[in-house]
């Protein structure tokens, strides 16, 4: 069955938010302890008591990762083009939204770099520190945008590089999201094979650690 572009990029965007949700309570957990308490996860749950980084969220609920995929479309929608400063505004609102809402909304790198900015450091200094998954776990929403726009991949690579520089401007950090949009942005295009989606990601990778 041929699915259309907004059927696909329905499916990305519904997958990202149900698979980061189904992970709230095992994240960080070890594959035996999951399998002793879980046994196989094919629903939702809450997480437990005292979890460090999602006490306080309900089953079902997602996390940070769709969070900030989402204040990137939005800025992205606002301005039809990839605006680092308006991802950064939307990061920080995101951030004020959800201080309280759970133990540890924000990863390291985000936190670290989004205090800087606050505190008056340059965008293009701000996330240099940064080696964790953030730029990855929210970037599919520039992979739906090429992906739909049928850009190149140096060119898509340059609008993950702008949303990455804030918070996440090193080389591991900008390949690792570069292979992660690459990846749903041929998937939104129609590839299926599975080969070729891992051998094309790993050459975005490689576009993206030149950053």
């Amino acid at each position: 069955m041929s699915l259309t572009p907004f059927e696909r990029t329905a499916g990305s965007l519904y997958g990202m938010a149900t698979g980061d949700a189904l992970g709230v309570p095992t994240s960080f957990m070890t594959h035996d302890y999951i399998a002793q308490k879980w046994g196989w996860v094919d629903t939702f749950y809450p997480p437990e008591k005292g979890h460090i980084y999602h006490d306080g969220l309900k089953a079902g609920e997602y996390t940070d990762d769709t969070e900030q995929a989402l204040a990137l479309a939005k800025s992205f929608i606002r301005h039809k083009k990839v605006v680092a400063l308006d991802v950064v505004d939307e990061l920080i609102l995101w951030a004020d939204r959800v201080k309280d809402k759970y133990a540890s909304p924000l990863g390291p790198s985000t936190e670290k770099a989004l205090n800087l900015i606050k505190a008056g450091a340059p965008i293009t200094e701000s996330g240099k520190y940064s080696n964790t998954n953030g730029s990855a776990m929210r970037i599919s929403p520039i992979g739906i945008i090429h992906g739909l726009r049928g850009s190149s991949c140096e060119g898509m690579v340059k609008d993950v590089y702008l949303t990455c520089m804030p918070t996440h401007n090193t080389n591991v950090c900008v390949s690792t999201a570069a292979a992660i949009a690459w990846g749903v942005a041929i998937c939104i295009r129609g590839e299926t094979n599975i080969e070729e989606i891992v051998t094309q990601t790993i050459a975005a990778s490689e576009i993206g650690n030149q950053y």
